[in-house]
Parts: C-alpha cells; sequence; structure tokens
C-alpha cells in the first residue's frame, strides 16, 4: 500500500521489523466463481496464464519480487470465499530468497 505506516520497532533481539513498498491485486478467474483454476477449459486457464504474465511484465519494472497464485479454501488463509488469483509484489526479496537465486 502506498500509504501504509511505518512497521513499529521490536524491542525483542529475536525480531527485525522494517517497511516494505508492496502491492497486492486479485484476479477473478471467470465469471463463474464457483469454478477453481483446474476446472476452468483450457482457453480459460490460458487467458488466466496471460493475465498474470501481463501484469508481472507491468508491475515487476517497479517490484523486484512477484508472486502469483491461486487462492482458495479457509486453509490457505482465503478471506473470500471464491477462488480467486492473487499477486504479491514487494520492493525488496526475503534474505533466503535472494540468497538462492544468487546460486
Amino acid at each position: 500500500m502506498v500509504d501504509s505506516p511505518e512497521a513499529p520497532q521490536s524491542s525483542n533481539p529475536l525480531f527485525k521489523t522494517q517497511g516494505v513498498r508492496g502491492l497486492s491485486r486479485v484476479i477473478c478467474f471467470s465469471p463463474d466463481h464457483s469454478k477453481t483454476l483446474p476446472e476452468l477449459s483450457v482457453p480459460q486457464i490460458r487467458g488466466v496464464v496471460d493475465t498474470w504474465n501481463e501484469q508481472i511484465e507491468e508491475l515487476g519494472k517497479d517490484y523486484i519480487w512477484v508472486q502469483a497464485f491461486e487462492n482458495k479454501g479457509e486453509a490457505m488463509g482465503c478471506s473470500q470465499p471464491h477462488p480467486h488469483g492473487q499477486i504479491w509484489l514487494t520492493a525488496s526479496c526475503q534474505t533466503r530468497l535472494s540468497a538462492k537465486s544468487t546460486t
């Protein structure tokens, strides 16, 4: 969020807090909100993948970490009852991921 407040500082030495610029987008896969990604036709899935690619190409210019995924079900922390996709973007990359990408 562009106007997010700074993260509160922790007095516990085990925790480090740092504000990070980021963005999240939600993508509905189909007008039929009861269908999950594998239940769509091949052309519909292609449309979802094309949308992911377009969003990643556009937004990846401003963010170094981009993650696109299907979000469904309470177990995944999904707040919406219908299947949908999300794209998460941040201006920084987790340390472990950065280390793996350089090896």
